[in-house]
């Protein structure tokens, strides 16, 4: 049971390394699109479409980094980086489901939104990542739908706020 505990703690670990990377490329996107815009004038630093990105990818780096050093005291270590459990774990249903939540992410961030409307975009990933992990019904539909409006109509129309396109 030690080993066990131990083993995924390191994954902790290796799943925050994998998140921190992660924010740090969405904010260097969301620079790369918001910079130029502030610099036509189009935007100031509170209403470029890259703000909330940017937000909520500092507070995944600082909640990564408190799981990391959670996990470093609770006996995760990278020594067990290459033992046949850490590998048996990164296998197992709940690694699975954080490939899947990545794959998905990735899919609506490099398929959807580059070629749908944000709200298209947004609706049709909650209601994919609905069915992949079944919990999808005519609730879900109708969720999905009022809340990527929502998103496009409170932020984008009531509040100005610049949406990926």
């Amino acid at each position: 049971m030690e080993t066990d505990r131990k083993t995924w703690y390191t994954c902790h670990i290796l799943f925050s390394v994998a998140l921190i990377l992660a924010a740090i490329y969405i904010i260097i996107d969301s620079l790369k699109m918001s910079i130029p815009l502030m610099e036509r004038g189009q935007a100031t630093i509170l209403d470029i479409p890259g703000l909330t990105p940017i937000i909520c990818s500092l507070l995944l780096i600082i909640l990564s980094l408190v799981v990391i050093v959670s996990a470093w005291r609770s006996g995760g270590t990278l020594k067990h980086l290459v033992s046949p459990d850490v590998r048996k774990a990164l296998g197992g249903r709940e690694a699975i489901v954080v490939y899947k939540v990545f794959t998905l992410l990735l899919l609506y961030v490099y398929l959807l939104l580059p070629f749908l409307p944000y709200w298209a975009s947004t609706f049709l990933f909650m209601v994919v990542f609905m069915l992949s992990f079944r919990v999808f019904s005519w609730k879900t539909i109708l969720i999905s739908f009022l809340v990527a409006i929502l998103i496009k109509v409170i932020f984008g129309d009531l509040f100005g706020i610049l949406l990926p396109k």
